[in-house]
This record gives C-alpha cells, structure tokens and sequence, in this order.
C-alpha cells in the first residue's frame, strides 16, 4: 500500500470518531421530523394498522402540533380505533390549529353526523361549503 492511500484511509477512518469528539450530535430538523412521522403515520392508517399510525402521527405533533393535517388524519385514526372522545379532541385541534382547512371541517362534520349530532355537523357543513378555497364544495353539501 502506498502512503497516499494509507492516509486517504486514516483521514476516511478518522470520521468514524464523531461519537467520541464531544460534540453535540446534529438534532433533526422538527419540520422534517413532523412531516416524516405523518407520512409514515398516513401510510399505516391507509393499511389499517391503526395503533403504529396513532403513534407515528402523535409523534409528529410532538415535533409541530400546528399541524392540521396530522390532527386530521389522527382523528380519522382515532375513528378508526372507536375511540370518538379522542377523535372529537382531534378534529377539534385540526379546526382550531387552521379554520380554514375545509377538508378537516368536512370530516368533522361527517363524524358528528356518525355521533347523531345534526346541528353541531351543520354549522361544520356550513363553514367548509363557505369556503372561497374549497374547489370541491359541492362534496361538502352531498355529505350534508
């Protein structure tokens, strides 16, 4: 072995101690981490295992809890559990974190119909068909 690549090699090797310098290990990115633990979390819903979408999708809100998506589909998960107390905290986390999000208000409403609440789906029918960025709100009102 000729010397340049006996120090190519101890300068590759030498990385390896990274662990051992001192240093603080790099902390993931939260954004990143959130969305990560929602993609996985969705993917688990999608294929019924339930219980590893409920932690991945908690895991995420540990990371950003303004996330309306995740509250979304973890109350979808909770549904999907039987668990309506906690789905109801869940939907109603989605529509307080983004009052906008029609697809969350849409769902909440449904689940209220599914609880025999009429009058509290109504006023969530109501919010996400009035909203000016709801290109589908013709589904809102079939579902009302």
């Amino acid at each position: 072995m000729n010397k340049l690549t006996m120090v190519l090699m101890l300068v590759l090797l030498s990385g390896c101690e990274s662990t051992t310098s001192g240093l603080p290990k790099p902390t993931p990115d939260k954004e990143d981490a959130a969305e990560y633990n929602y993609q996985l979390g969705a993917r688990y819903y999608r294929n019924g295992s339930y219980e590893l979408a409920r932690d991945r999708l908690r895991q995420s809100l540990e990371f950003d809890s303004r996330r309306a998506i995740t509250w979304y589909t973890l109350a979808l998960t909770y549904e999907a559990l039987e668990n309506p107390r906690l789905a109801r905290d869940a939907y109603e986390q989605a529509v307080r974190v983004d009052p906008d999000n029609y697809d969350a208000q849409n769902a909440y409403a449904v689940f209220n119909c599914r609880q025999g609440d009429f009058d509290y789906a109504a006023r969530y029918f109501d919010r996400a068909s009035k909203n000016n960025r709801n290109d589908r709100a013709w589904v809102t009102l079939t579902n009302a």
